[in-house]
């Protein structure tokens, strides 16, 4: 079984209904399913941004989108995860 941080409440939420505080959710649908979109373009620009500090568009960090900014926690939490894990290990 394959579980991600939760969806809903990103794993900060002991009260989310859905993942009984817990902060992740298994996931029963091949993981291809939810990297559907633009997930290499954002990808792009995260490493971009992650290498070098560069950023998609001219501004300043809260000038960027909200979608990129709320995706940049998202990846910075699971990589958080991973580096755990690979510390535990």
């Amino acid at each position: 079984m394959l579980y991600i941080t939760c969806s809903e409440c990103s794993g900060f939420n002991p009260k989310c209904a859905k993942c009984g505080g817990g902060g992740e959710q298994p996931v029963y649908r091949c993981p291809s399913y939810y990297a559907r979109g633009g997930g290499n373009e954002f990808m792009a620009a995260y490493r971009a941004f992650s290498d070098h500090g560069v950023l998609p568009t001219g501004g300043a960090y809260l000038e960027q989108s909200a979608e990129f900014v709320r995706m940049v926690g998202v990846v910075d939490r699971e990589r958080a995860v991973l580096e755990r894990e690979k510390g535990d290990g």
